[in-house]
C-alpha cells in the first residue's frame, strides 16, 4: 500500500478532511498526537535505533518540504474547459483537494 493510500484510511485523516479542508486547529491536534506518540516511543529505542529513526525523520522532513512546494501547484483551466467529475475524483484520490 502506498503512503497516501494508508494516510487516507487513518481515522485522524478522515476526521480532519470531513469538511474538505485542513483547519489550523486540526493541524495542531495532529502535531500533538505525533509528539505524544514519539515521546512514548523514544525510551524504548536503543542508540542505534534512535540514530536510524532520526535519519528517517530527516528524510521525511525533505519529503514534506517537497510536498509543500508541490501543493502550491494549481490546476488552472480556461473558462470554457470543464473538469469532469471523474477527473476531479481521480485528482482527489491522488491527494489534491479543494482548499478554497
Amino acid at each position: 500500500m502506498q503512503f497516501d493510500q494508508y494516510m487516507t484510511q487513518m481515522a485522524s485523516w478522515r476526521e480532519a478532511m470531513a469538511d474538505g479542508k485542513i483547519e489550523p486547529d486540526e493541524l495542531l491536534r495532529q502535531a500533538r498526537r505525533v509528539e505524544d506518540l514519539l515521546r512514548a516511543f523514544e525510551p524504548k529505542l536503543s542508540d542505534a535505533q534512535h540514530e536510524e529513526l532520526t535519519r528517517i525523520f530527516l528524510e521525511l522532513t525533505v519529503f514534506y518540504g517537497m510536498q509543500r512546494i508541490a501543493e502550491k501547484v494549481f490546476l488552472l483551466t480556461p473558462r470554457n474547459v470543464e473538469v469532469s467529475a471523474e477527473e476531479k475524483a481521480r485528482l482527489i484520490d491522488k491527494g489534491f483537494f479543494n482548499q478554497s
